[in-house]
């Protein structure tokens, strides 16, 4: 019987050392494979999911700034409206706290705040004659009235100091010694009776006056004060009044 040689298999190698089996590609394990194609696919997917929400919020970020601006839009023209109506309704609604034109009694008023306006409907009291034709009254604020009897007038006010129109020799009384006190007014009664008024803040110069002077010129005309202070002595009126 022969014996027979070993059989020697061909190696890449030839430095006689055992060596691993090289394993291509294409004997790879196909779960490895499967494995990377899920991995491919969650990636995407991830992806898709991230747009998706980015694009969501993208959108209704979009959606409450053009909400936000209408809102706003909305309320500016609300409140200019409103401003518009409020300007038109001053405008065409009388205004109850506009400053009414001022009277003639104002007026004087506010040249003298201590000045009281005598009119037809003041009461007139304490009169008491004297013999050149003339009276003195007191009213009821204690201003002094002075009238007369004159010709026919159809004017019922000669002079006002609130216009200073009128009979400008009305104006003042002036005594025989230059002493001079404005009217306030020289109103006509009855057609024929003029009634001159004075301020009661010379109602006691007025009267002291008429007691110690010889004369007086009121509206054109001359009034004697002849026995005026014996007349006034005896009336419990205008005696309060004299200055001793």
């Amino acid at each position: 019987m022969s014996r027979k040689a070993p059989r020697i298999e061909p190696t890449l190698f030839g430095d006689g050392e055992p060596h691993e089996p090289i394993v291509t590609q294409e004997h790879l394990p196909k779960d490895s494979a499967k494995e990377e194609l899920s991995a491919a696919a969650q990636f995407t997917e991830s992806l898709k999911n991230a747009t998706s929400r980015g694009y969501q919020s993208c959108n209704q970020f979009l959606r409450s700034h053009i909400l936000s601006s209408r809102k706003n839009t909305l309320i500016a023209g609300g409140v200019s409206s409103v401003v518009v109506l409020v300007v038109l309704m001053s405008l065409l609604m009388p205004s109850e706290q506009q400053p009414a034109e001022s009277t003639p009694e104002q007026v004087a008023t506010a040249i003298n705040p201590q000045l009281i306006m005598p009119t037809e409907a003041i009461s007139r009291s304490h009169p008491v004659e004297f013999p050149d034709n003339f009276s003195l009254w007191a009213t009821e604020y204690n201003g002094m009235v002075i009238s007369w009897k004159a010709e026919q007038s159809s004017e019922t006010t000669i002079w006002d100091i609130a216009t200073a129109d009128g009979d400008q020799s009305c104006e003042q009384i002036v005594f025989n010694n230059g002493d001079s006190y404005r009217s306030l007014d020289v109103l006509v009664e009855r057609g024929s009776h003029y009634f001159a008024s004075f301020s009661p803040l010379d109602s006691i110069a007025i009267v002291n006056n008429i007691a110690l002077r010889g004369s007086f010129k009121l509206c054109g005309y001359q009034f004697s004060l002849k026995g005026s202070q014996a007349i006034l002595n005896r009336h419990p009126h205008y005696s309060e009044l004299l200055i001793n």
